[in-house]
Formats: C-alpha cells, sequence, structure tokens
C-alpha cells in the first residue's frame, strides 16, 4: 500500500497547493533552477488515470544540445512506471508488469513534457503543465483523449 498513498500524496499535494496558495511559476525557469549546469535530472512522475489507477515512476534524465538550437537542451531517460491496479501477492506496483517509459523534455518555446509508452505501442502523451511551487502538474493522454490522465511531476538534483 506505500505505493498507492505515495502517488495519492503527490497528487492530493498539488491540488491542496493548487487550490489554496496558487503561485504560478514559469516551468522552464523551475527547471532550469533545478537542473542548474548538471547534464541530469532526477524525476518522479505520479499518473492519476481515468480508470482510478495510479502509476509511478521515478528516474534519471539526461540532458543533450541539440545542434540546431543555440543554448537549448532536451531531456530523455526511459523509466519503469508501476501501477495500482497490478498486484502480485496482493500488493501493487507489480515490477514483472511494469510499463517502459520514455519521457523526453524537448526544447521547444511553449514548455512541455512528452510521455511515450514504448511497451504500449509508442503511444506518445503531452503533457503542457501548470508549475506551483516547483512541482509540474497538468493533463494529458493521446490524441482525442488529452485529459485521460492527471500528471504531477517533480524535478530534483542527480545524486
Amino acid at each position: 500500500m506505500i505505493f498507492a498513498h505515495k502517488s495519492f500524496a503527490s497528487v492530493a499535494a498539488v491540488l491542496f497547493c493548487n487550490l489554496a496558495w496558487s503561485q504560478t511559476q514559469d516551468c522552464r525557469s523551475v527547471l532550469n533552477g533545478v537542473l542548474g549546469n548538471a547534464d541530469k535530472i532526477q524525476i518522479t512522475v505520479s499518473a492519476l488515470h481515468i480508470n482510478g489507477a495510479l502509476g509511478s515512476a521515478e528516474g534519471v534524465l539526461g540532458k543533450t544540445i541539440p545542434g540546431d538550437a543555440a543554448g537549448a537542451y532536451r531531456l530523455s531517460g526511459q523509466l519503469a512506471e508501476y501501477f495500482s491496479d497490478r498486484l502480485k501477492n496482493g500488493h501493487p506496483g507489480d515490477p514483472s508488469t511494469a510499463d517502459k517509459l520514455q519521457i523526453e523534455v524537448p526544447p521547444t518555446p511553449n514548455f512541455q513534457v512528452r510521455f511515450t509508452l514504448l511497451s504500449w505501442g509508442n503511444v506518445t502523451y503531452t503533457l503542457i503543465p501548470t508549475c506551483d511551487y516547483d512541482m509540474m502538474y497538468g493533463f494529458g493522454g493521446p490524441p482525442g483523449h488529452v485529459r485521460d490522465v492527471f500528471y504531477t511531476v517533480k524535478f530534483l538534483p542527480a545524486p
């Protein structure tokens, strides 16, 4: 149950902060502040799906410099995403059923985070988040279902 409580706590904290003390920030500035001069960053993602399942992924994204964008950078990496509705011995988050998740933060003018579900035919979700209190959140989903998943994304300095 720790898995479900951790994901739910992240979603609840974002909703509470947004409703109580909204302090909208520029998402690129939030990311730049955490990344600094490092070449990688730690990411924690929580996802509340329309079917009620909670998803959770943690890992590291690496920084690359695209050749065509002066001063811009791209972050990307692959993580395992665990789900509350996939049980093993009665516990959520069965590692043998985790999805492979590609996460990318491209150097686009409008800040966005792209999630590609590698274990589901490379379906891509794009999140154009709101940022409050150094936390990113918003709805995402595949084309035609852009409000199917509520994401929270937290970037931290990489260990």
